[in-house]
Formats: C-alpha cells, structure tokens, sequence
C-alpha cells in the first residue's frame, strides 16, 4: 500500500477560487472556463524513501494521521528560471485551503487557482513547493535565500502541529500536454521517526526514558550529501527532557498492532572519521563522537528491578567492518539520521543493566534502517 496525499493545483488566467474534484488520477479536474492559455497543474503526493535494511514488512506503512504525519497546512512554491529572470512564488495559507486532511483513498483532491499560465514556466526552470513552514519562507527572493531557510521548535516527543516538508523538480518538455503543463512532486518531511519496541514482555508502565543528542532545527529543503555534513556537524543538539539527569516516563502508543515509543528529530550526524577507511579503523572501534550520538537511555524492568540500558539510535559498526577492502559508502550512513527516514528499533531485555552512568548497550537490538547495498529488502518507508 502507498499512501497518497494528492492535491492539484490548478492555474488560469482568471482566478475562479477553488474546485474539488472527484477523479482518479488519470482524469484532472476541469475548469468550466477553461482557457485557450492552458492551465498549470502541480500534483503531489507526501511520499517516503525506499529503505533498505534486514526485514520485510507485508506492506508499506502509511504515516500515522493521529499524529499529523500527512497534514498538509500551507503550501508556497517557488519557480527559479533558468534565465535568472524573477522568480515566481505563490502561497496557499488562506482559511478555505488550510487544515484539509486528505482522506487517503485516492478520491478527493483540492485544486489550487495560482493565477500562473504555461507561459509562465519554462522548460529548464526549478520548481520547489515547500509544506508546513509559510512563515520560514515567506520573505525569501532568491534560491539561495530559499537553501538558507531553516525551521526549529520540532517536539520530540508528542506528534507535531505539522511537519515541514519540501520537493522539487525540473521543468522539461514531457511535461506537456496539449496546452497544459502538468507537474508532478514527491514531497518530504524533514523529520526522521524513531521508533522503539519490546520484543521482551516489558512492562511500558515501568519504563522511562532520556532522548540525548536530538536536532530541533533543520533546513528547509533537502541538502546535498556534502552540504547536509557541514550544516549539521554545527548544529547545538538538544536533550529530552531538558532537566540534567532526568527521564520522563515512556508513554507508548500503538503503530501495525504493536506498542512503541515514537519520537521524531531532525537530521544528525556523530560521524568523527575523516571518510578514509584505513584511518577509521573500523576492527577496532566505531568512529563516533559520542558527545553528539543520537541515543535513547531507558530505564526499564528485569527479574523485578529497574536498570538503565543504552540504546544507540543507529549503528555502530557495519557488518563488514573487517572485510580487507571496505569502502566509506558501507558505512557512512551508520553515523547519522536522515530526513524522512524510520529508525525502527527492537529491544530485547533479556539480562540486567547497569547505573546511570554506566548504562549497559544490550547485543539483543535489531535494527532496520541501515541500507545495504547487498541486500534489497525493504523496510517501511516514512510515507
């Protein structure tokens, strides 16, 4: 199953409000003025990145709506010519848009007048459309400006007002048709999930926890690889809860049948190699800057007492950490979240832990976010 968060956006030369529509994708809604000009029409769909890890599900995972993973507020978009002429944005922030909740059956679209024309957009021009972060956006001109917006205030630990999300696309020459321009987006969120189960009988009622290493600020748009390491090697990370040496109890909700503490952060990176493998010294030890590694410490039930358990949030030491000619892309990725990505994490507690101070790291974790090149096994996709 893939869950589909479809609007049209839809532009004439004369604003004629909004229309619904009750179609399959296939049929676009009409205007009953529809102009010799032709119409823009801009789909999108909130969509998720394929991850590649060490299970299956039976189907992919639509986001949880209880949680505002799918809501859609605000929308601006941008087009960048590639003549370097003046940028176009347009907003839809007005009440009769706002606070739609699609209802995930592929039935119902909104359609948005834009007041653009096909001629307003030329084959080679960028077309970013940004959700959820009007206000971040709102001043920006440029396409620099727009790479330099960023958001923060995310929640950890509760479901969001709504989560930024951003997509872009290339304008060419397939995409019209007759005397449209039909555009088609994926949009993504910032945030990561985190999300924690028992595959021991442990009791959540006993469970508490301390989220450390966590980002609440990120940009806008999605970076490049290069571009993301240096912006969130700076970042100034945050804890949950705020207090020094406290943890908060655990309130678990139910996702596909199944208890699990859910918590969302932005995009990190504790990476402290340099990207040469032979320096990294993988056999050893895992590279890691453990003043800035995403982990969550429980304290959670065994044999009657209480015990505190490091839980990484991601890898430390790839599977092939002492093969002779390991490479930097085998690794790289164990060292950081990334945006629109599940950490879908299972703990056994099987045997006691230790102290605050010294925590103890269970070898009964499984992960499955961590992609492998040589295994195509999907795991459910933030989507």
């Amino acid at each position: 199953m893939k869950t589909n968060l479809t609007y049209y956006l839809v532009s004439l030369l004369t604003v004629i409000g909004m229309l619904t529509a009750c179609t399959e994708d296939s049929t676009l809604p009409l205007s009953s003025q529809e102009k010799k000009e032709g119409r823009v029409i801009l789909s999108y769909t909130v969509d998720g990145s394929s991850i590649v890890a060490t299970r299956a599900p039976e189907e992919d995972e639509a986001g949880n709506q209880g949680r505002n993973e799918n809501l859609v507020k605000e929308l601006d978009l941008f087009i960048f010519p590639a003549d370097n002429s003046t940028p176009i944005h347009v907003s839809a922030t007005d009440a009769e848009y706002t606070d739609y909740n699609d209802p995930q059956d592929k039935t119902t679209y909104k359609a948005w007048d834009t007041g653009l024309s096909p001629d307003d957009i030329q084959d080679g021009d960028q077309v970013y459309l940004l959700a959820n972060c009007h206000n971040a956006v709102s001043n920006v001109t440029t396409l620099d400006q727009l790479k330099a917006a960023t958001v923060t205030g995310l929640v950890c630990y509760d479901k969001q007002d709504q989560f930024v999300m951003d997509g872009k696309v290339t304008v060419d020459e397939t995409m019209r048709n007759d005397k449209d321009l039909h555009i088609q987006i994926n949009l993504k969120r910032a945030a990561a999930k985190v999300r924690l189960h028992f595959a021991s009988n442990t009791e959540w009622t006993q469970v508490s926890y301390r989220f450390y290493h966590y980002a609440n600020t990120a940009t806008v748009l999605e970076q490049e690889e290069t571009e993301e390491y240096a912006y969130v090697n700076n970042l100034v990370l945050a804890d949950y809860p705020t207090e020094e040496n406290q943890l908060t109890p655990a309130t678990a909700i139910t996702e596909n049948g199944t208890q699990c503490l859910v918590l969302y952060t932005y995009p990190n990176n504790w990476y402290s190699g340099n990207g040469n493998p032979e320096d990294d010294h993988l056999n050893v030890a895992p590279p890691i800057n453990s003043d800035r590694e995403t982990r969550i410490l429980l304290r959670a039930p065994f044999d009657g007492k209480l015990y505190y358990y490091d839980i990484p949030v991601n890898f430390r030491l790839p599977s092939n950490n002492d093969a002779t000619e390991i490479k930097f892309e085998d690794y790289k990725d164990l060292y950081r979240i990334q945006r629109n990505h599940i950490y879908d994490i299972t703990v056994t507690i099987d045997r006691a832990g230790g102290s605050e101070s010294e925590p103890v790291i269970l070898p009964s974790i499984n992960y499955y976010v961590v992609e492998w090149n040589e295994e195509e096994i999907k795991v459910p996709s933030f989507n």
